[in-house]
């Protein structure tokens, strides 16, 4: 048994492996932190700047080119607003309390 053969020509068994510890499973990833991050960072920017709108109607005089607009709906998370100050870009950010 000394050259790991046992008497009858059958190669021995190795010895067995010493015990490791098992591997823990952290409980929080760092994939979990970095989802949580950018929805950290939509909300304190929804607070700061508000909520984008769409344009979804308006009304405006004179050419295509160079509109007029006297009024203009927006569709938003929060319903929809009506805005008659003469500005009506596509998207427009509304309620940012943050300021």
């Amino acid at each position: 048994m000394t050259d790991g053969m046992r008497l009858d020509g059958v190669p021995a068994a190795p010895p067995p492996a010493k015990p490791t510890r098992p591997r823990r499973v952290p409980l929080v990833r760092l994939r979990s932190l970095v989802w949580l991050a950018v929805i950290g960072s939509v909300v304190v920017a929804n607070y700061l700047y508000g909520t984008p709108y769409l344009r979804f109607e308006y009304s405006f005089t004179g050419s295509s080119e160079r509109p007029v607009y006297h009024r203009c709906v927006y569709l938003g998370f929060n319903g929809f607003r009506v805005v008659t100050d003469g500005h009506c870009p596509p998207f427009r950010l509304f309620d940012g309390g943050g300021r």
